[in-house]
This record gives structure tokens, sequence and C-alpha cells, in this order.
């Protein structure tokens, strides 16, 4: 039952024919877990708080950093530092004190995924890493319920509701996990874009909690902000998926990082590209004879850097025509040095040294990519200055 209160605050709500009375109050006796409170998680939170959900888990283990706050805008400037869920939970706190909140301050595992997420009626999918929605997936399977998924990259969006009884899960659409996604602190991403993109998963779940509309089930949304194109992809539910087929009885009968559990021969594919570790680095520097190439955008050079590197940005290589005047600008900044290409993370430079790799070879370069990118060296070298 609603207090007096809460028919005053969810007034607008209610007068909805399609909300009224009975959809508020099963809001208010809803339950919703939100995996991240990054940028899609913040606006979705805010909303379902906003609206009146009853319950609302949030599991995250990470801290606010100054750089979320481009997007993540459940959290303030003062909180930076501290734990990603108790900034939330405060958030909440101010805006709908009426609205329990529940913790989770770890990472979804395979090991706690069943339990974290058969408590809720439906989940929000803030995943930064395509492992954690693979065990989502076959956790919300295992449990019965659906979740809202949304991913972002620069200016585009997508965004469908997997799990439904007759729909398709998350295994139907990538049966095979993508090599090298891109995270938002490799390709950027515009800050407004997690937040209309979370704003439509909060939509879909109180929806789908009210009854009300024509959910996203079997089509995916399509969102483009830099032509403001907009459009739909059915995605039917795929009868070969064993994920729908199998009869799991525990998060993990499906490996979260394989071809959705299935044996199949190995797709054909180029041969790795050499990496290197920060240790390995640090003796090479040592050495010497070791030409460093930071291929992230200069800004990202002019924050910080690591010892003796040139700056040629992978933004310069899309620019380039096709007679090979990057692997030329590298050529002659290096004086036939063996080279070692590093970004933030290590995927833009494997890209790059997978574009050239084989002109390198023709000439008798050594070449590697630094494994882990800076963010792995700061980690080995804490006192080291490099963003």
């Amino acid at each position: 039952m609603l207090t007096q209160k809460e028919i005053l605050r969810y007034n607008r709500n209610m007068k909805l024919s399609e909300v009224g009375l009975e959809g508020q109050e099963k809001l208010k006796a809803s339950r919703v877990l939100v995996i991240g409170a990054g940028g899609l998680g913040s606006p979705a939170i805010l909303y379902l708080a906003a609206a009146g959900v009853g319950t609302i888990g949030i599991i995250d283990q990470d801290t606010v950093d100054e750089t979320n706050l481009q997007r993540q805008i459940i959290h303030t400037t003062e909180l930076v530092g501290q734990k990603k869920v108790a900034s939330a939970e405060a958030a909440i706190r101010r805006l709908n004190p009426n609205i329990t909140v529940k913790k989770y301050d770890e990472f979804l595992t395979e090991e706690n995924a069943f339990d974290i997420v058969s408590f809720y009626d439906i989940v929000v999918d803030g995943c930064d890493n395509l492992k954690t929605r693979y065990v989502l997936n076959d956790a919300c399977r295992l449990a019965g319920i659906p979740f809202v998924y949304a991913s972002i990259y620069r200016f585009e969006a997508q965004l469908t509701l997997l799990g439904l009884e007759d729909g398709p899960c998350y295994r139907c659409l990538f049966p095979e996990p993508p090599a090298d996604v891109p995270t938002c602190g490799d390709a950027g991403v515009l800050g407004t874009l997690p937040g209309i993109a979370g704003c439509m998963q909060g939509t879909e779940v109180v929806k789908y909690i009210v009854g009300f509309g024509e959910l996203l089930s079997g089509r995916m949304l399509n969102i483009d902000l830099a032509t403001h194109e907009y459009d739909f992809v059915a995605v039917p539910r795929n009868p070969d998926c064993p994920a729908c087929n199998h009869k799991q009885t525990k998060v993990g009968d499906l490996p979260s990082d394989a071809v959705c559990g299935v044996n199949l021969p190995p797709a054909a594919e180029t041969e790795p590209v050499p990496v290197i570790s920060a240790h390995q680095l640090r003796r090479k520097i040592s050495a010497g004879n070791t030409a460093l190439i930071d291929v992230r955008d200069n800004y990202e050079f002019m924050y910080g850097h690591l010892p003796s590197s040139i700056s040629i940005p992978v933004t310069l290589m899309r620019k380039a025509d096709a007679d090979g005047s990057y692997l030329e600008r590298v050529l002659e900044r290096t004086n036939g040095h063996e080279i070692v290409f590093y970004c933030k993370s290590g995927i833009r430079s494997k890209r790059v040294l997978e574009a050239l790799k084989e002109r390198l070879d023709e000439k008798n370069i050594p070449a590697s990519s630094l494994d882990g990118g800076v963010l792995q060296w700061q980690r080995e070298n804490p006192d080291f200055p490099v963003l």
C-alpha cells in the first residue's frame, strides 16, 4: 500500500492511465538490480528511484574516478576516491528516502551471480566487460528473469530486452564474444549517450514491471547521436543456442569466455601479434635500443607517458592513405630500433601492430605491444605519473 506522502510524490505517474494506483503499487513492490553504477547505471538508478521502485540493488566494486564524472552523473567531485555503491546510495537517499537500497561492493562472478540475481525481478545491464555479461545472462536464465541490455561506443548505442520466456538471450545474439572491444577509456564516449541509453533502460524496466507498452524483446534499438538516426533490428531467439536449450544447474555450466559452451573448431584467425609485459619492457628500457610509440591521442600523451616515448596517434593511421605513410612516420622516428607500441589498455596498440606487422617483418624490425597498456604499467609502477 502507498502512503499519503507516496501518493503525492508519484501523482504524475498515477495520472497516466497505463500506470494508475495499481501500477505504482507494483513499482513499490518490485526489486531491480543494476549491474554497475557507471555511465548507464547512473541515470537508470536515479530514474528508477524517482519512479518509486521499492528496492534497488547496486553491484559495483569500483571507486569514483575524476574521469567518470563526464558521464556518470550519480557521482560528484567531492566523492572521488569513494566507493561507487556508497556514492550511488547517497544520491538515492537525497532523491527519494522511501527506497530500500541493497549494496554489493563486489564484482559479479560465476560464484555469486545466481545468489544475487535471483532476489530480483529484473536487471539493468550496465556491465563494462563481456565476461560479466555472459555470467549475467546465464544467471538470469537460471533464475528466470529478464535483463535490459545496452552497450555504448563513441556516439552510438544499442538497447534490447533479453531473457523473456519466448525471447532471445545474450548468447542468442552473441554466441561468440567479440574480440578486443574498446572501452570508453580507449575509444571515448559522448557523455550524454549513456545518459540517454540508461534512461531508456529505466523506461523498459518500468514498462515491464507495470505491464504497459511494447517491450524491446526480439528487437534491438540502435541509436546514433552524431546523425540522430534511430532504427530497429530484429533479434530472434536462436533455436541452436545452448543457453536457451540446455538445462543449467548452476552458473558456469556454459563457459563465460568461450563460444557459447559449444566445442566448435576455431575460426581462421591472423597470427597473434607479440606482446610484452610491463616488467619485460622496464628491462628493455634500461638496456636501451628500444623505441616506445604512444598511439594514444595527443591530449592523453600530454597528461603523462612512458619515458622517452614518441607520440604518433592511431588517429593518424586512420587518416593516412594506403601508401604506408603512417609506417614511414614510425620508421623515421625510431631509427631502426626495436619498437614497442602502447596505449591505455593495450587494445589500440595491438591493432596498430596487427596492421603494420607484415611490413615491419619485411623490414626485419621487431615490434610488440605493451600488454595491458599504461594501466598495467601503473599497477607495477604506482609512483610513475601516467594516465
